[in-house]
């Protein structure tokens, strides 16, 4: 499922929302026990010159509405750099992927 944030020239932004019962959902992948039922939002993105404007803020709090009406107890995003955007909505850090690389030239 998608939220679509919709101006004047078309979609400017959206979340996605996955749920248990979804074609991929997020459970198949991830190694921890998740609440019940449980939701997962992101991606979640704005068009570059739309920021700044609370959109991003108005997606994701429609987006955490409509997981809870639809009897949602527990929401994740998996990776996200932006830690204090959603911390406004009571999210908290739950691990860090630490990035590794090697040259093998």
């Amino acid at each position: 499922d998608f939220m679509l944030l919709w101006t004047e020239r078309g979609v400017d932004g959206f979340c996605r929302l996955t749920f248990e019962d979804s074609a991929r959902p997020i459970e198949r992948f991830y190694p921890y026990e998740l609440p019940r039922p449980w939701g997962q939002l992101g991606p979640i993105g704005v068009s570059q010159d739309q920021r700044g404007h609370g959109f991003g803020a108005a997606l994701l709090d429609a987006s955490l509405r409509r997981l809870h009406n639809n009897g949602i107890n527990g929401c994740i995003i998996d990776w996200t750099t932006i830690v204090d955007f959603y911390a406004k909505f009571g999210f908290t850090p739950h691990r860090e992927y630490i990035r590794m690389s090697k040259s093998i030239a």
